[in-house]
């Protein structure tokens, strides 16, 4: 899967929303090795692809993972592993997954925008400086 654009009704001429393609894969029997930015593989299948985030039920053991770049699908039972350590189990099979991507631009400049990192925070763009603010809304100049 590659970034690309997907056309949005009603009318679908040309009217595009950016778009990332990330897999989705549901999971069981999570443990604390299941970590962002890790490289998972799929024991049965031998799908790898890198960890891009993670949701957790009440539990802390269940929940969906994303992957970015997964080489192939992963399969419905089949033990998930990071280093050839078993970190949980596929309870379905991976779907691929498009999500848009969102950008806060300037109606009327659109280099001045804000973006958001995969570890939430905010980088604020503009004319002459940028401002990335962390996840608990620190501010840091960095420059443009």
């Amino acid at each position: 899967m590659a970034n690309g654009y997907v056309a949005v009704p009603p009318d679908s001429t040309g009217k595009r929303v950016a778009t990332t393609p990330i897999s989705l894969v549901p999971y069981t029997n999570g443990t604390s090795g299941l970590l962002p930015g890790l490289t998972i593989t799929g024991a049965t299948s031998g799908a790898t692809g890198t960890v891009s985030s993670i949701t957790k039920d009440a539990s802390g053991t269940s929940g969906e993972i994303y992957i970015k770049n997964l080489s192939a699908a992963i399969v419905q039972g089949e033990q998930l592993q990071i280093n050839n350590v078993n970190v949980a189990t596929a309870a379905g099979p991976s779907i691929d997954l498009h999500m848009q991507v969102v950008n806060i631009g300037d109606a009327k400049n659109p280099d001045l925008t804000a973006r958001i990192s995969g570890t939430g925070a905010i980088k604020t763009i503009s004319d002459n400086y940028a401002i990335q603010y962390d996840s608990y809304g620190a501010a840091n100049s960095i420059g443009r």
